[in-house]
Parts: C-alpha cells; sequence; structure tokens
C-alpha cells in the first residue's frame, strides 16, 4: 500500500455551461459535465446551500485534478486553502481536505473523527463512490456507466 501527501497549501454545470468552467484540459466538456453530476448526486441540497454552479465545478475539477492519477491502493491526501491567484478559485477562505482513496467502510467516520480529533471543524462533507476506470498508468478514464470495468473509489471532500 502507497500513499501520496500533497503538501498544505495556503448543481453541476449543465453540458452548455460546463465549457465555461475549469476542467482538465484531457477531459471532453461532456465528460466533466457527467463527472459533477456524479461528484454531487448524493449530497442534500442543504449541504450545496450558498455553493453557486461554479463554485461546484471548482470543486469538483480541483478534486479530479488532484485525483487524475493513481495506482491501486495508493492513498491520495491533500490540504488546500485555495487562492483566486494561485489556483484559479476559492472556497470562501476555508481550508478543505481532498482524499482519493480504494472505497471501503467506515471512511467517513474514521476520516471526521481524526480531523475533529485535530481540532478542525467540519462545515461540509462530499463523499461521492465514484466508479473509476483508469489506464495502466493509473491515469483516470471514464466514470460510472461508461467507464466499462470500473473500480469503486472514494473522493471525499471536507
Amino acid at each position: 500500500m502507497t500513499s501520496r501527501v500533497e503538501p498544505v497549501s495556503s448543481t453541476a454545470p449543465s453540458a452548455p455551461d460546463a465549457a465555461l468552467w475549469p476542467r482538465p484540459a484531457a477531459l471532453p466538456v461532456d465528460e466533466f459535465s457527467a463527472f459533477c453530476s456524479e461528484y454531487f448526486r448524493h449530497v442534500p441540497e442543504e449541504e450545496l446551500a450558498g455553493l453557486g454552479p461554479r463554485d461546484r465545478a471548482d470543486r469538483a475539477a480541483s478534486h479530479l485534478e488532484f485525483g487524475w492519477r493513481r495506482d491501486p491502493g495508493e492513498h491520495l491526501l491533500r490540504v488546500i486553502t485555495p487562492s483566486p491567484e494561485r489556483d484559479g478559485w476559492d472556497a470562501g477562505g476555508f481550508t478543505l481536505v481532498q482524499l482519493v482513496t480504494d472505497d471501503r467502510p467506515f471512511l467517513v467516520d474514521s476520516f471526521s473523527m481524526v480531523l475533529s480529533q485535530q481540532g478542525w471543524s467540519l462545515r461540509r462533507l462530499f463523499h461521492p463512490q465514484l466508479g473509476v476506470r483508469r489506464a495502466a498508468n493509473g491515469s483516470f478514464e471514464g466514470l460510472g456507466a461508461n467507464a466499462g470495468k470500473a473500480v469503486p473509489e472514494s473522493w471525499m471532500a471536507m
């Protein structure tokens, strides 16, 4: 099992709107729109209050870029306070923790407990469980039903 930790740095768009949002250059607009829809599919509307379509797309794009390449069994963890100058978007001054890993039970409980023990307060929690197809080098190839032999992964953002 390997881990990659990146150092601390300080409603999904419809297909026509998705062309306006930042996204990984390698991902066509329609696939990014589908990723955004799946990313937020199980998030209750009250959790999305105050996040407009652009905010949602920025968060999904950031997470997708971070999780673009991952080997089986590898844990990706990043703590980021995005800024418009450095990252092209912001999270209202809040720090985000992003995780991409193999799906397994009790991830949300375990991760929330560790962050609480460290004195963090959780304002939002997104935990899409995505079926992801990856190339032999670990690069993202597709998602969900259109991805063929997709493997379940947990993508958490707090």
